[in-house]
Parts: structure tokens; C-alpha cells; sequence
């Protein structure tokens, strides 16, 4: 009964993103709530390592429903690049996808819980491992001729204006 009242106040295009946003944004709600508790009750090792066990098998079936869900064209570096589009965290963080020749570069500029860590004095989180699980897994998932590198991410030194910076080629 609650879903089909939820349909009805979806109906219309304005609802549904709104609604889609707000789904998005508690997404990452959570998501730095539990890893802020894990790091409380358990030290920052232990979070990070939970962190990107769980990430890398969040990547691998969102990968599996994203290909269940939609028509992913192309082959490659393209259909990754497709695929990226539908995924929760492309939104969430702003990717910014870009193609330079052969290879798909995606830089992360603002961080949201990175910046969230700066402003309580916590310091950056060491970050690029769970990116990596994330990225190589939905890679696999999607197109596994194409790889993976990690160009820089935390705790590597990185540009005040980016984060993180990864690229993936073709194999």
C-alpha cells in the first residue's frame, strides 16, 4: 500500500528526480554514517579495510543490475564509459569523465567526505584502495578488457583542486 502511494506522488517528472536525489543523497548519508561509526568504535584501519571490502562487492552488483537494467552500447572504454552513467556514485561525487585519446580519465574534484573530514580537523582518509575495488570490479563487471590505474588518490599527494585521478585503457 505505502509503494503504491509512493508511485502516485511520483508520477510526474519533477517528483520522480527529487525523489531519485533524495535517494542519492541518503545514499551517501549512510554510507558516511557508517563508515564515521566503524572508525569511532574500531579505529580508522579497521574502517578502511570494512570499507573497501564492502565498496568492491557493492561495485561488482551494481555492475551485474546496471547491465541487467539497461542497454549498455559499445565495447571497451566506450561501454565503461556508458555504463558509468547509471551509477550511483558517478552522480554522488561528480566524476568528471573525460576521453584523451585511447584512455577514459576520471578525476574527482570535490569530495564531499573528504571535505567533511578536513573541516572537523580529521585529516584525508586513505581512500585509493577502495576506489581501486570499486573501479576495477565494476570494470570487470561491465568490460574486463579494459584496466585500471590509479594516476593519484589518498593518501597519495595530490593538486588542491583533485582528489582523486584514474585511468583506464583497454588491455
Amino acid at each position: 500500500m505505502a509503494e503504491q502511494k509512493l508511485f502516485e506522488y511520483i508520477k510526474s517528472m519533477e517528483n520522480f528526480k527529487k525523489y531519485v536525489k533524495l535517494l542519492l543523497d541518503h545514499y551517501q548519508i549512510l554510507d558516511g554514517y557508517w563508515f564515521a561509526y566503524i572508525e569511532k568504535e574500531y579505529g580508522l584501519e579497521t574502517a578502511v579495510k570494512i570499507n573497501e571490502e564492502i565498496w568492491g562487492k557493492i561495485a561488482t552488483r551494481t555492475a551485474k543490475d546496471i547491465k541487467s537494467m539497461f542497454k549498455i552500447d559499445g565495447k571497451g572504454i566506450e561501454r565503461v564509459m556508458n555504463a558509468l552513467k547509471y551509477f550511483p556514485w558517478y552522480t554522488i561525487t561528480s566524476y568528471q569523465v573525460s576521453r584523451e585519446g585511447d584512455a577514459l580519465i576520471i578525476q574527482i574534484p570535490k569530495c564531499v567526505p573528504q571535505e567533511i573530514r578536513a573541516k572537523k580537523g580529521m585529516g584525508e582518509y586513505p581512500c585509493k584502495e577502495m576506489h581501486r575495488r570499486i573501479l576495477e570490479n565494476f570494470v570487470r563487471e561491465i568490460d574486463n578488457s579494459t584496466e585500471v590505474k590509479c594516476v593519484f588518490a589518498p593518501p597519495d599527494e595530490h593538486p588542491k583542486d583533485t582528489y582523486c585521478k584514474w585511468v583506464l585503457r583497454s588491455k
